[in-house]
């Protein structure tokens, strides 16, 4: 953990502003000539394309009133202006000219020079200033209107930069003052964070790699992030109080990197307010751990992780967990989980299912798609369950699904893309199991016709004939066998 605090740290101090511009080219389009502009701040560099006209235009804005850089632009040219020779010296003139703008305003750049170098886009000071007078103008309006607000990992990444560095070293405006977004941030209910794969536009940044703090958020309740590292985000603790439902999609390989990720230097550890067993002889002191006290909604699907752990002991109110396409290969450490009524299990490995009595509680809707399966055995034994998603598995045997009838509160069941779906009279031998419910099961995402049910009636009083039959010829067989029997 140190260590990770250790790498977070030294990317904001690799952040330091330190800017300039180069034109570093040109490309000659159908009658003009567009210059490239390579512009640095700190780590990051970006490109930008503009021509002629647009300096010109820049010229007229920031440049006026300036004496001393009247004269750097350097003037139209008319004939042969996109000759080789011409092209290259305008480019060396214009470098001159944009680096006299940029040491002349410093850090604190004018809003056209900002939007000419696209700054509210990638730079640091850039974007956050470009936000705050956003939120200036808009805040309010947005958090009256309750909905999902989206932020960047780059904004994210330049406000906690802007946070460690301390107040800039120039006088700001209302407007573009960082406690505009920071009084935004601590009143917003939901938050999306989605990264970016590969670089982000014209840039080297990858933002799904930039580390970002969620500490400024106190009143969230929603959160969903995607595609960036969890190494990376810090302050997801001080959330815990206010979250009632997370999403994180292709943003790690545990669990416990999201719910608890000291667990691996903290040792022994018991959740705040669980009542300690007088027969437990762990060593004192043991670790108190503050749960996700009203964490509802858990979605880690579209990771890698690998194993169900511990941790989500410190989620006691979870309803719904989404664990789909991951590479989980048992099921385990959920029975702790009372409240738990839906879980995903889709897309991952599967394919054994161990002993489950005991493991998922009143779970009430399962999804088990697409792993592998080839035994229903250790599912009959749970009883509260109303929906079942066995679809692209490894069922072959209509005996082996037709298991399944003995779950009294079962009403939807997904079989599609089974071997079994392919047998003579499918769907009514699988509805005869289920006895008198045949007409209320949903079987692959249909209810049975009318002439499906009175098949399946019919296939139901033979089988419960010839089970009576057996169990009488048992009975016989066992009298026979008692001393005094014919």
């Amino acid at each position: 953990m140190e260590r990770l605090l250790q790498q977070q740290q030294q990317l904001y101090e690799e952040e330091e502003e330190s800017r300039g511009v180069n034109v570093i080219g040109s490309e000659l389009m159908d009658s003009y000539t567009v210059y490239i502009i390579e512009v640095t701040s700190g780590r990051h560099q970006w490109t930008v394309k503009h021509r002629y006209s647009d300096f010109r235009e820049l010229h007229d804005k920031v440049v006026i009133k300036q004496q001393m850089l009247k004269e750097l632009l350097p003037p139209k040219t008319v004939l042969g202006k996109n000759a080789p020779a011409v092209v290259a010296r305008r480019a060396q003139q214009l470098q001159i000219y944009l680096r006299g703008i940029l040491d002349q305003q410093g850090t604190c750049c004018s809003a056209p020079l900002a939007n000419f170098l696209l700054m509210h886009i990638y730079d640091l000071v850039g974007v956050t200033t470009y936000l705050a007078e956003y939120l200036f103008n808009k805040g309010e309006e947005i958090l009256e209107k309750d909905e999902e607000v989206s932020f960047s990992p780059l904004q994210l990444h330049a406000i906690a930069w802007h946070l460690r560095r301390g107040p800039l070293p120039y006088r700001v405006t209302s407007q573009s003052d960082l406690g505009n977004i920071l009084d935004f941030a601590c009143r917003l209910k939901c938050l999306k964070v989605a990264g970016t794969l590969g670089t982000l536009g014209s840039s080297n940044i990858e933002d799904c790699r930039l580390p970002f703090d969620l500490s400024i958020f106190k009143a969230l309740q929603q959160l969903k992030v995607n595609d960036c590292d969890i190494a990376g985000i810090s302050g997801l603790e001080m959330c815990k109080g206010t979250l009632t439902s997370v999403s994180m999609h292709h943003c790690t390989s545990t669990i416990q990197d999201i719910l608890f990720r000291e667990v691996a230097v903290l040792g022994e550890w018991v959740v705040q307010g669980t009542a300690v067993d007088p027969k437990d002889k762990r060593p004192s002191p043991v670790a108190i751990v503050p749960p996700w006290s009203e964490l509802t909604m858990l979605d880690l699907s579209d990771n890698n992780i690998s194993y169900i752990d511990t941790t989500l002991k410190l989620t006691p109110k979870l309803q719904h967990l989404d664990l789909r396409n991951n590479n989980i290969k048992s099921i385990e450490n959920l029975q702790h989980l009372s409240s738990l009524s839906h879980l995903d299990l889709s897309g991952n490995k599967l394919a054994a299912l161990p002993p489950l009595r005991g493991r998922l509680g009143n779970v009430r809707v399962l999804c088990l798609a697409a792993n592998g399966i080839c035994s229903v055995t250790p599912l009959v034994c749970l009883y509260s369950l109303v929906s079942l998603n066995l679809a692209s598995n490894a069922l072959y045997e209509m005996a082996e699904v037709q298991q399944l009838g003995q779950l009294p509160c079962l009403e939807q069941l997904l079989l599609e893309g089974n071997p079994v779906c392919s047998t003579s009279d499918y769907r009514t031998r699988l509805l005869a199991a289920f006895g008198e419910r045949a007409c209320e099961v949903s079987l692959d995402q249909m209810l049975p016709s009318s002439k499906e049910v009175d098949t399946a009636a019919v296939l139901w009083a033979i089988q419960r004939s010839q089970d009576n039959k057996h169990k009488g010829n048992a009975k016989a067989d066992g009298a026979a066998k008692q001393p005094g029997g014919c």
